[in-house]
């Protein structure tokens, strides 16, 4: 008797170039090895597609699923959703070690607090922070108490004490880095501020590690250069006099980066966010870190990256402006062409934000000044600017005292 094969559906990798796929895995019924275009893969999706990433954190492989409704949203949106989800997927691989959910403790061996626990705080808590928070501070919050903490869950918060916070420090020094476990113990006291807990009464007490945040931008005025202009020109091939760009949407992010904008200011700036007549533009209160709306001038770099986008996006800048995303990429993207062109210039890896370093310190080391500078970077104040940049060379010092010998001459 023989019986007919029946092809069953199985994930395949996408591998779809200068696109974040990475580890990701197409469900799917085909003969095809992998997926290299989202023309391949919208001639095999149905009503409903799913994604699987696939990842590694010491040593453990953890697959998480992620289904969507082919109606609802495109197959790349679907890919740029599941790459924003990894750093998640990552840390609770890390924490549990495994992406199966956990079976549930029996009730006997748990001891859980009458009234409201830590965890119905922070329910509570984070759905109140997502009317005015960034979606970066509410996943920074999310992490912190609904991971972390889990130690903390079942108690009320009267009965937290600074041994119970600090043994969660303790652990998280086996495993993560320094500067992690300092963001952690802050978030989870502002959280812990917020609700009047006698905890923080002894924060103090807490041992924590030491931590120097600041990264100091170090290269030449030669490399300097060398990144704007590569930056401002980004897979830029001249043909016939005309040059035609490759990544033209990731060289408009460039172009709002090298303006001392942070990169999610950047990714959330929508076209009724742009005054053309004045020629500004603004990055709203629930945009801005500081939590006040900024407002900038455009100079012709930023216009001509404007018209651009809106040419690619079919926009008529004549016409009332919408309320619609100029950029449709994550943060990743553009980190991914920043990593390739510093690499093929043969230049040490910096960090998206590093390009507001970049500026800051080219700018302070050229004499202009410090006030104008705490401008361009939106900081709420010019003592945090000061504090940043105001002692990044002895040659400045040299040049201050240089200009009093001349004045008491």
């Amino acid at each position: 008797m023989y019986f007919k094969r029946i092809n069953m559906n199985k994930y395949i990798s996408i591998e779809i170039p200068n696109k974040d796929c990475k580890g990701m895995f197409f469900n799917c019924e085909t003969d095809l090895k992998k997926i290299t275009s989202v023309k391949e893969a919208n001639k095999l999706i149905g009503k409903v597609f799913k994604i699987q990433l696939r990842t590694r954190v010491n040593g453990k492989m953890g697959k998480k699923i992620f289904t969507f409704e082919s109606k609802k949203i495109t197959f790349l949106k679907a890919i740029e959703y599941v790459a924003s989800k990894r750093t998640e997927v990552r840390e609770i691989l890390k924490n549990n070690g495994t992406l199966r959910k956990q079976k549930k403790v029996e009730e006997s061996s748990v001891k859980i607090e009458e009234g409201e626990t830590f965890l119905d705080k922070v329910e509570t808590f984070l759905e109140t922070k997502e009317i005015s928070a960034r979606k970066s501070t509410i996943q920074n919050y999310s992490t912190a108490l609904n991971i972390h903490s889990k130690p903390l869950h079942n108690k009320s918060i009267e009965s937290i004490t600074i041994n119970d916070v600090q043994k969660i420090i303790n652990s998280m020094l086996t495993n993560r880095a320094a500067a992690t476990v300092v963001l952690y113990a802050r978030t989870l006291r502002a959280f812990l501020a917020k609700h009047k807990a006698s905890v923080i009464n002894e924060w103090e007490e807490l041992s924590l590690p030491h931590v120097d945040n600041k990264v100091d931008y170090t290269l030449s005025l030669k490399d300097t250069k060398k990144i704007i202009y590569a930056m401002r020109n980004y897979s830029g091939t001249e043909i016939e006099g005309e040059t035609f760009y490759q990544f033209e949407e990731i060289k408009n992010i460039f172009t709002f980066l090298l303006s001392g904008r942070r990169i999610n200011e950047v990714l959330q700036l929508k076209y009724n966010d742009i005054n053309l007549e004045e020629k500004t533009f603004k990055v709203p209160a629930s945009t801005a870190k500081g939590k006040k709306e900024l407002v900038f001038n455009l100079d012709n770099y930023l216009l001509d990256a404007i018209k651009s986008q809106a040419r690619l996006n079919r926009i008529d800048l004549s016409k009332n402006l919408i309320d619609k995303k100029l950029f449709k990429y994550t943060k990743e993207t553009p980190r991914v062409h920043f990593q390739n062109l510093l690499r093929a210039m043969g230049l040490p890896k910096l960090r998206l934000h590093d390009i507001r370093h970049m500026l800051a310190t080219t700018l302070v080391q050229n004499k202009v000044p410090i006030a104008d500078i705490s401008v361009l970077l939106g900081h709420s104040s010019i003592a945090i600017t000061e504090a940043r940049y105001a002692n990044k060379s002895k040659d400045q010092a040299s040049r201050a005292l240089d200009a009093f010998n001349d004045i008491i001459k």
